[in-house]
């Protein structure tokens, strides 16, 4: 804090200060009700001199998080200290809605705007001062699509090598009803996808290829059938029992 004579903040009374600061109303606050101005910037003290204790500039540590897609419609908070008193903040010089997310001042929400790509300044200010941190703009990554699925049936034991043709699938992973598929490896022009199916129960399942990084996903058509296994042949008798070495016995 610091101290400093400013005539904005005088003794009205022996009793009283007015600050034209605080909420610029004009208000008349007891000693010990100067703490409450909503700026946190005005405070006097009886009995000596005209003096105003500035509230600190607002800091801005960290934006969480930094970027964010260029459609806007996002939140992003604001980390730092003396956020308490910020009365604006502005994207990019736009003011965008804000909220104080707690009373030590060390956090605050923001409204993101959308934006062409790219950097941008977000500012916040207070009676005390400004801050001001870079946030980055992105296209995010197009989602996956799916044009097959080969073969499109195998065991309810799991483990079928199988192949995913599309686009987009860079980062993919492949689920059937919900089991994740093992092994799965995606070329580099993100165009094909292989992998092995996990175990699951008979009949046709849904096949979902998903890409984080896009926040997207794609069904694959038709999903996938499983089926339960042939039990092999057992036999219950041979007749005749016994034949001749030469063979051709009927």
């Amino acid at each position: 804090m610091e101290w400093r004579r400013r005539p904005a903040c005088r003794r009205a009374s022996v009793s009283a200060l007015l600050c034209v600061l605080c909420g610029n109303s004009g208000a008349r606050l007891l000693p010990e009700q100067a703490r409450t101005c909503p700026y946190s910037s005005c405070l006097g003290r009886s009995g000596m001199s005209d003096i105003q204790q500035l509230a600190a500039a607002p800091v801005i540590s960290s934006l969480a998080p930094g970027s964010g897609p260029v459609a806007g419609n996002n939140s992003v908070f604001v980390v730092g200290q003396n956020l308490q008193a910020v009365t604006s903040v502005t994207v990019a010089g736009v003011p965008v809605a804000f909220t104080v997310s707690n009373s030590s001042g060390t956090l605050l929400t923001i409204a993101m705007p959308p934006h062409v790509s790219g950097g941008v300044p977000v500012t916040v200010t207070s009676p005390a001062g400004s801050a001001t941190a870079s946030y980055v703009y992105v296209v995010a990554p197009a989602g996956p699509t799916v044009s097959s699925l080969v073969p499109a049936s195998g065991p309810t034991a799991g483990g079928t090598p199988f192949t995913i043709a599309g686009a987009n699938l860079t980062g993919a992973v492949v689920s059937f009803n919900g089991a994740l598929a093992t092994n799965v490896v995606v070329n580099a022009a993100g165009t094909s996808l292989t992998g092995r199916t996990p175990a699951g129960v008979a009949g046709n399942v849904p096949v979902v290829v998903s890409t984080p990084s896009a926040g997207a996903w794609a069904a694959v058509p038709g999903g996938y059938t499983y089926i339960n296994p042939v039990p092999p042949p057992t036999a219950g008798a041979i007749n005749p029992a016994t034949g001749t070495t030469a063979g051709g016995t009927a």
